[in-house]
């Protein structure tokens, strides 16, 4: 819902050669000039489409096209995005959630991965002033980081 965001994740998808971006029609940013300049112009060449339902979409590309779905998640269940790992030229959809709120249940539900990029902080540092306010990543990073890994798998 964040066009800096949103702008930031279209730039660098069409720099990491992603294939398109899918949005919810009903609950992403708008295609805003904000998203435009942020994205360097990347909202002009890339492939983006608007699904109304994303969870029946989800389902669908998962039965009837064969896509690994990928679900950033922070949790015990999720797994270290180095560790991912799929068949040669198999589809994959990456699924991110809003900041805070992450990916809907129902959505979540529809991953067939869930991966989470684990900090690289000390471990004795850990929970520590002031390393204890930062839990997570930028949206924008998160993809960037996500789409570069698994572009090499």
């Amino acid at each position: 819902t964040d066009p800096q965001n949103f702008g930031s994740i279209l730039r660098s998808a069409m720099f990491l050669g992603a294939d398109g971006i899918i949005v919810n029609k009903l609950d992403s940013c708008g295609l805003t000039p904000a998203v435009s300049k942020v994205s360097s112009g990347a909202l002009e060449f890339l492939n983006l489409y608007q699904v109304k339902y994303t969870q029946k979409f989800l389902a669908d590309l998962k039965l009837k096209h064969d896509f690994a779905v990928v679900s950033s998640k922070l949790g015990d269940e999720a797994i270290n995005l180095e560790d991912l790992s799929f068949t040669p030229g198999k589809n994959i959809l990456l699924v991110l959630g809003s900041e805070g709120a992450g990916v809907s249940r129902a959505v979540d539900n529809e991953a067939t991965h869930h991966v989470c990029i684990p900090p690289r902080l000390d471990s004795s540092l850990v929970g520590k002033a002031p390393f204890d306010t930062i839990d997570s990543l930028n949206v924008g990073v998160s993809a960037a980081l996500m789409i570069h890994t698994m572009r090499q798998k």
